[in-house]
């Protein structure tokens, strides 16, 4: 009888292995069976770690269950079957396997289910083993805020919770404040759960967003798939500038947790296309007045202020025909006669009261630029270069530039 087959009351150990030692045995029984106890005991601790405790008194009946449980006959032994308790199991078609007490209960028998490392269990004859160490209030000190003794290990909702001093964090659990997340799709209210990037889907207004374990300063990065609006609230959902925002397939936003208590900022909105967010862009007019401080400047619009030049030439004569070296809102140059040159705009000025700069160039000649005033018109300028009194010099280059309303 070894050691799992011992019963702690001493009357009911009347055999050791099949050794009769029940009263009035004979006596050359007592050698044997001390030293087949001695042997039981000795196989026992080569293996100390794990215990055949079957129903704790004497030989159990262990049987089948199903492929994670398992039954132990006649017997409540839940506390010492309890949740969390490491234990093995072995078969020949079972092969040893390795796993942890998920519950159990009693009725006629207690049922043990257990959550196997790999591995199930086969319908066959069983051989279950405990591991010694109890599941809670074992030998082992428990961790604590020094890390000593067992430690356990926090879930990932602990550590995006980010309060509890005892338990460590795994790889993974790290990885729920960064990783991207799932999917989420775009509601009145939409929560953001494990990760640190999340995609939005679909088009319903957003007025509300939450994590779902908030920790004030926590953060993560939104990507919006198409349009939608998120509606600005100043204390639960507060946007840049104080205004909805419209999204764009592919705008991203940063959501701050300002207190773990659902008062979300986004900090950082940025569009696709780079776009300034809340940034208004000054219209042609606003260009034209030339008094706005606030709106921002885009390269098409400059052209209409004032202090910008609408057109510019730089003309060539050669043989008396001209030829534009270099331009801006100049279309073309006409050859009126010698010396006679028409500069023609490609948008045209909205009166003819524009203002036009030129200068004449050639070099080792005095020449003159003069403007004909009677062809002045607003989609055209004539212009006539001169050498001294000389009007219709032919060969010569001249720079013009114009300053006006379009």
């Amino acid at each position: 009888m070894p050691v799992k087959d011992f019963s702690t009351t001493a009357g009911s150990n009347t055999a050791i292995s099949g050794i009769n030692i029940a009263e009035s045995c004979p006596a050359g029984n007592l050698n044997n069976a001390l030293r087949q106890a001695l042997a039981d005991i000795r196989a026992y601790a080569n293996s100390a770690e794990w215990f055949e405790y079957g129903d704790g008194e004497g030989t159990a009946s262990i049987n089948y269950a199903s492929g994670s449980s398992f039954t132990i006959a006649g017997a409540d032994v839940t506390a010492a079957w309890h949740v969390g308790r490491r234990i093995k199991a072995s078969g020949s078609a079972t092969g040893t396997i390795y796993g942890v007490i998920a519950s159990s209960s009693f009725a006629t028998n207690t049922t043990v289910n257990v959550t196997w490392d790999t591995g199930a269990l086969q319908n066959e004859s069983l051989t279950v083993w405990l591991g010694i160490l109890s599941a809670s209030n074992g030998a082992v000190p428990l961790a604590s805020a020094t890390a000593k003794g067992t430690v356990e290990l926090a879930t990932t909702a602990e550590t995006l919770a980010g309060t509890d001093a005892t338990r460590a964090v795994t790889p993974d659990g790290l990885a729920a404040l960064w990783e991207k997340g799932a999917d989420i799709a775009s509601a009145a209210t939409i929560s953001i759960g494990e990760g640190g990037c999340f995609h939005v889907t679909g088009s319903t207004t957003i007025t509300d967003i939450d994590f779902a374990t908030d920790k004030a300063g926590r953060t993560a990065w939104l990507i919006f798939d198409g349009a939608l609006t998120l509606t600005h609230h100043a204390t639960s959902l507060i946007l840049p500038t104080g205004a909805n925002i419209t999204t764009a397939a592919g705008d991203a936003c940063l959501v701050l947790s300002e207190d773990g208590s659902e008062t979300i900022r986004v900090p950082v909105y940025c569009r696709k296309d780079g776009t300034p967010v809340g940034a208004a862009i000054a219209t042609a007019s606003d260009m034209e007045s030339a008094s706005d401080t606030t709106k921002l400047v885009t390269a098409g619009r400059a052209q209409f202020h004032p202090g910008v030049a609408k057109a510019w030439a730089s003309v060539t004569l050669s043989g008396g025909t001209p030829s534009l070296a270099a331009s801006h809102n100049v279309s073309s140059v006409t050859d009126n006669a010698t010396g006679t040159t028409t500069v023609n705009f490609a948008t045209a000025f909205s009166t003819a009261t524009y203002t036009v700069a030129g200068i004449p160039e050639d070099a080792g000649t005095n020449f003159d630029l003069w403007g004909v005033s009677a062809n002045k018109a607003t989609s055209s300028y004539r212009v006539v270069t001169a050498g001294g009194s000389t009007e219709g010099v032919g060969d010569t280059s001249f720079c013009l530039v114009f300053f006006g309303d379009q």
